[in-house]
């Protein structure tokens, strides 16, 4: 059980890693500025600059690999406690089996 919870626990923290280091934006071109009217009426209507954007759907992937892999965290340290008491109660069996009794 502890070689598992291990495995779990390294997939998990290489999980949470990949996850925090995700993309959540996307790049939205700008608009150049333009003319609109003739003549002395005419007006001068700003461009709009490039920017970076949060994509809802990006940022849910992330939400759910970092659930995902914190799942995967928590379940490895469990099986990994649970492991190192079972290996200790099997070592103090053998240990009193061993011994002569009087």
């Amino acid at each position: 059980m502890s070689v598992l919870g291990g495995i779990f626990i390294a997939l998990g923290t290489f999980g949470v890693i990949f996850a925090l280091n995700m993309e959540t934006t996307v790049e939205v071109p700008g608009r150049p500025s333009q003319r609109i009217g003739f003549g002395e009426f005419s007006q001068e209507i700003p461009g709009v600059p490039a920017q970076r954007v949060n994509n809802i759907g990006f940022m849910d992937n992330r939400r759910n690999y970092l659930m995902l892999s914190c799942v995967s965290l928590v379940l490895g340290v469990v099986l990994l406690g649970f492991g190192a008491l079972v290996e200790k109660r099997q070592d103090g069996r053998k240990g009193s089996e061993s011994s002569p009794e009087p």
